[in-house]
């Protein structure tokens, strides 16, 4: 039932109601492959960002989910710390167990988190299922991001308000939702 609806997803499961902003980005991610969100800080992309893994996690079975940032402090501080959160205050119960780097719900159905400093530990994910990124970049990536998109590899939205110096929020699905 909410496969391809995670408005409803989070509403209903979540008992979270998305401003409009972030209801726009969820809608993109359902008509492109990969999204790209440039924004200031506060502005809500890390919360919609988890509610998205939990949405993905919970509605594809034997997927596999890769949260990367540019440093271990920021992905097991504000990222990871918010999808506990919201495993912990949903309203129905999600599928696993969700701990303080990984969400595991059976050997080949997962979502963990790997710093980006180095490369090679993103080798050797492969999903029988469905595979989604969530990243979060800084304003050096930016750039690269646009250049994908000039070449319809990306979409980059720019959803809310920036300021001079942006995050980047990037999602991306593989094979894309259906």
């Amino acid at each position: 039932i909410y496969k391809n609806k995670p408005l409803l997803f989070f509403r209903d499961v979540l008992n979270w109601t998305p401003w409009t902003k972030q209801e726009e980005i969820t809608n993109d991610l359902l008509k492109v492959k990969r999204v790209a969100v440039a924004s200031c800080n506060g502005s809500g992309k890390t919360a919609l960002a988890a509610r998205i893994v939990a949405w993905f996690l919970s509605t594809r079975k034997d997927s596999i989910i890769v949260t990367t940032s540019a440093t271990g402090a920021q992905l097991y501080g504000p990222f990871w710390r918010n999808i506990r959160q919201v495993v912990a205050t949903s309203k129905k119960k999600l599928p696993g167990t969700c701990m303080t780097k990984a969400w595991q719900v059976a050997p080949q159905w997962y979502a963990t988190g790997i710093a980006s400093d180095d490369e090679t530990q993103f080798q050797g994910f492969h999903a029988e299922g469905e595979h989604v990124a969530a990243a979060e970049a800084g304003i050096g990536d930016l750039a690269d991001l646009r250049a994908r998109q000039a070449q319809d590899d990306i979409r980059l939205v720019s959803k809310f308000q920036t300021d001079p110096l942006p995050t980047v929020h990037f999602l991306s699905f593989s094979p894309f939702p259906s």
